[in-house]
């Protein structure tokens, strides 16, 4: 395998891994540290949802790819600032909701930043999809 290629299928694997922990962190979320406060909610909810994402992607890659698999269980390291900081704000938004009566607009000076940071991520992963789809990682690099 060239180094184009390694790339690449890290890059794969990282983006499974991080779907792995979405999909994982949407059942964990109603289970998992239900009564800490948001950012230690949002670390054990990551933390659970990427460990196993991690074991997942161990025992379930073929065995022409095991020369891959001690790195397996890192993969989920990638996405896990990500699922953090949304986990984060969606349990903040829901820890302060009953806190403060709600203005007349409906919206929180919180809600509105938070919803700007997830509008900015959002932009900025089309762009590198684009960038990469378009482009592909051999001319980039």
């Amino acid at each position: 395998m060239t180094g184009t290629e390694e790339l690449q299928f890290a890059a794969t694997i990282c983006g499974v891994a991080l779907l792995l922990m979405i999909g994982i962190s949407l059942v964990l979320k109603n289970f998992v540290a239900l009564r800490a406060r948001p950012a230690a909610r949002a670390a054990w909810t990551t933390a659970a949802s990427g460990l196993i994402a991690g074991i997942m992607i161990y025992f379930g890659m073929p065995g022409m790819l095991r020369s891959f698999a001690p790195y397996a269980p890192a993969t989920p390291i990638v996405g896990a600032p990500i699922l953090f900081w949304y986990w984060h704000g969606d349990f903040r938004a829901s820890w302060t909701e009953y806190a403060a009566p709600m203005p007349p607009d409906g919206m929180t000076r919180g809600d509105w930043i938070a919803n700007l940071r997830f509008l900015a991520i959002m932009v900025l992963f089309s762009a590198i999809l684009f960038v990469f789809g378009e482009f592909g990682w051999a001319r980039l690099l």
